[in-house]
């Protein structure tokens, strides 16, 4: 998997420390594919990071459940008092610039 490892100008730096028996584990990893050891550290945590991210960012559904969901969009429905009262605290909050959002 080609990540752009050597592509574009390197200005940061990621500094490890691992006992013997891991730093022998991956330069053998290394090794087996062709790549140095730096190459080889990058480019599984750079894939490892996209999968991880993945798996938390994206909602993965099933057909029946997003047909449900989009039901539940399409369908023309009034909001119910919990709604109402979690929008006022909304409003609230961006008016007195309270909001904590979440990352």
């Amino acid at each position: 998997m080609d990540n752009s490892v050597g592509r574009t100008r390197k200005t940061s730096r990621i500094d490890v420390r691992v006992n013997e028996d891991t730093k022998s584990l991956i330069e053998r990893a290394a090794c087996a594919m062709g790549q140095s050891v730096t190459d080889f550290v990058l480019n599984s945590a750079m894939e490892k990071s996209t999968r991880v991210i993945s798996d938390t960012e994206v909602i993965r559904l099933s057909v029946r459940d997003s047909q449900r969901f989009l039901n539940a969009l399409d369908a023309n429905t009034a909001p119910n008092d919990k709604l109402m009262k979690a929008a006022a605290i909304y409003r609230n909050a961006v008016k007195t610039g309270s909001l904590k959002t979440i990352v």
